[in-house]
């Protein structure tokens, strides 16, 4: 059963997510992570609904957990229609929901405004900067937020000043202005660390092409075609390195992209089927080494299947 309900995670989370695999790394991280996020935070407040449905609340309450499940509905709607940065910035619903909850809640009931609206409010703006610490990607998004947040304080203020100190409110500010820091702080962190992996990934990169453009051994990395129903049906060129064009006579331009059918009368035999050698290779998962008289380049081809192995079965 448990297995059941991870296999319709997982195809949810594919439908939302598949269309990022050739982003960054930093994005698909933050989106796993804000998909994680908006999927609970959905079912959660679903659940909520229904509590308050069952204990009668106010509507003022249902008003405020519309507005939090419209921002967690439209954030995965928006990154199901790559629209990143709506999926971030509707935080600016939540405080608006603190609105409903105490706001309007206090003066559609003729309720007092109690201290402990204010400590709701500010931490529903901290939640948010939180959020926005982890899942933003411009520094504007932080800026509409806290404007949004301090248009919220001037209303809770101008409603609840005669019943609640100006020094909760002071302490409001600060939060707010501390939750800023921290959620700038957080996303400059997050871009350091991006740029050192991105500069490690660099000098790593360089080492690997050096190393693979003047190793003695000719060298290909190739790829596997299937058709609808998975079955190979060719080979293509990704990559070669200066000895495999000199033995073979072509250079990379004229390799990399093409398949071995498009290449057939220049570099191989007529009768030698490489399509389903290479799928061998793949589906055993072992290592093959074999001697085929391919004009010039036999003795590439006996040593190539040893790295083509582990490039293709992963």
């Amino acid at each position: 059963m448990s297995f059941m309900k991870w296999n319709a995670y997982q195809r949810i989370n594919d439908y939302f997510l598949a269309g990022y695999k050739d982003h960054s790394i930093e994005i698909q991280k933050r989106l796993n992570l804000l998909f994680i996020f908006d999927f609970i935070g959905v079912i959660s407040f679903f659940l909520l609904f229904i509590f308050r449905l069952t204990v009668k609340s106010s509507v003022y309450h249902y008003l405020g957990d519309l507005f939090i499940l419209t921002f967690l509905v439209v954030s995965l709607a928006s990154i199901k229609l790559k629209k990143i940065y709506y999926a971030t910035t509707f935080i600016i619903l939540l405080p608006l929901s603190t609105l409903a909850y105490h706001v309007l809640n206090n003066l559609g009931n003729n309720h007092p405004f109690a201290i402990e609206s204010i400590f709701s409010l500010s931490i529903f703006i901290m939640i948010g900067y939180l959020f926005l610490g982890l899942f933003a990607l411009k520094n504007f998004q932080l800026i509409i937020y806290t404007l949004v947040s301090l248009l919220i304080l001037s209303i809770h203020y101008y409603f609840g000043r005669h019943e609640i100190s100006i020094v909760y409110y002071f302490a409001c500010i600060v939060c707010l202005l501390i939750g800023y820091l921290i959620s700038y702080f957080i996303i400059r962190l997050f871009r350091d660390m991006l740029n050192l992996t991105k500069e490690a990934l660099h000098v790593s990169e360089q080492k690997y092409i050096s190393l693979f453009s003047n190793m003695m051994d000719g060298f290909a990395y190739l790829k596997i075609n299937s058709d609808k129903n998975d079955q190979p049906i060719d080979v293509v060129f990704v990559e070669v390195n200066n000895a495999f064009e000199s033995f073979v006579g072509k250079s990379r331009t004229e390799l990399v992209g093409k398949t071995t059918t498009e290449l057939q009368n220049d570099i191989q035999e007529k009768d030698f089927d490489w399509v389903n050698l290479l799928n061998r290779v793949v589906a055993d998962k072992n290592e093959l080494r074999i001697e085929q008289f391919l004009r010039t380049w036999i003795n590439i081809f006996t040593s190539m299947f040893f790295l083509l192995k582990r490039i293709i079965s992963f």
